[in-house]
């Protein structure tokens, strides 16, 4: 009776082991950040340079998600569509083989100097300058936040940090600028 037990024991054992060699193994999920190199969604790529200063190019998932950190953009409704070369993110990816990105979190616009994916393409200058309330103020990037008279709300980059000292959100300015490199860049702030 005990032998017939210790079988019918040993036989669970290996039924048990068969189903869990049989299923398929979890993949695990990983996290890293950088900044957008370039971004093909035809393909579902995207080259990214990590922290470590190496590019790699990943894989996207079709329903990869897709949220905004930067305050400018935190309520916004977002999708792979939004997502452009120069901004930073950190993004989880799926491990194995091959390892698939399924979220990212954009936590800055404009890591590279370019053009701010959150502004429209630029306009011509008015001579005495674009009058606006400041939304956000960023001096690690040199970039400011604002919602023009105009109507619209638009970053803008600054020629450098030193021109946005002492500007804060909420106050009301008038924005001097110039155009660089196809951009409107904020040379001097008057308040």
């Amino acid at each position: 009776m005990q032998k017939a037990s210790s079988r019918r024991t040993a036989l669970v054992l290996l039924a048990g082991c068969l189903v869990l060699a049989a299923l398929p193994a979890q993949a695990a999920v990983g996290h890293d950040r950088g900044m957008i190199l370039n971004i093909d969604l035809t393909a579902l790529q995207v080259q990214i340079k990590d922290a470590k200063d190496r590019d790699r190019i990943w894989p996207i998932a079709k329903d990869a998600t897709v949220k905004f950190s930067v305050e400018s953009w935190a309520n916004r409704s977002s999708t792979l569509k939004d997502l452009r070369k120069g901004m930073y993110v950190h993004f989880e990816f799926k491990t194995g083989d091959p390892e698939v990105i399924q979220g990212f979190d954009v936590r800055d616009l404009n890591q590279d100097g370019g053009a701010s994916a959150a502004a429209p393409p630029p306009t011509t200058t008015p001579a005495d300058g674009y009058t606006a309330r400041v939304t956000a103020v960023d001096t690690r990037v040199a970039q400011i936040e604002v919602m023009l008279d105009q109507g619209g709300r638009k970053t803008y980059q600054a020629a450098n940090a030193g021109v946005l000292a002492g500007v804060k959100a909420g106050q009301r300015v008038t924005l001097v600028t110039e155009p660089r490199n196809g951009q409107d860049v904020v040379v001097r702030i008057k308040r």
